[in-house]
């Protein structure tokens, strides 16, 4: 709640240093050169936004998405896969929100956003009461995990054991073996 408190003082900050008023100007103490240039502003702004998004992403199914793709995906790959997906989604909410702008008067936006979020809301609800485990799809794909890392653990032994009979100066290995002892 003290968030959103400090949210809103900021953003009247701001909307007061816009005005030409002298007595709002005086009463927020622009008029003696405390105004913010629209640089600082526009640096400022970017940090709010940076903060906000940081906080309302985390726990966020997308996040929880890449942290599952974190665990079988190269990371570098992973982390310019997801950013050119999060960029191009904020691209277009950017541009759509743009032409709603002047489509539709504030209170409009307001009111379907909030809507919007309430039907959502209630429908994955519904969902999530309704919908009844399918037991069966997941033991099927435990299933099919199992067998795609028993494939993976063959070939990489097997590239191994390539490696090695290729390579002159390592030792001769039985399959699974190491001199380190890490496979065994």
């Amino acid at each position: 709640m003290k968030v959103m408190k400090d949210h809103l003082r900021m953003l009247q900050e701001v909307e007061a240093m816009n005005t030409t008023d002298p007595d709002v100007q005086s009463k927020n103490g622009t008029e003696n050169g405390n105004k913010l240039t629209a640089w600082q502003r526009t640096i400022e702004g970017l940090g709010y936004s940076f903060f906000f998004i940081l906080l309302s992403e985390i726990g966020d199914k997308t996040f929880l998405f890449i942290v599952l793709y974190a665990t079988r995906m190269n990371g570098i790959k992973l982390f310019i896969v997801s950013t050119i997906g999060i960029c191009s989604m904020h691209i277009l909410g950017v541009a759509v929100g743009d032409v709603f702008q002047y489509i539709l008067s504030p209170f409009w936006l307001k009111l379907i956003t909030v809507v919007s979020f309430f039907i959502f809301g209630v429908v994955l609800i519904y969902m999530g009461i309704t919908e009844e485990p399918d037991t069966e799809d997941l033991e099927e794909k435990l299933k099919e995990i199992e067998v795609e890392m028993i494939d993976k653990k063959s070939k990489l032994m097997s590239d191994y054991d390539n490696e090695s009979a290729q390579d002159p100066d390592k030792p001769n290995q039985k399959a699974g073996e190491s001199s380190t002892g890490v496979f065994s």
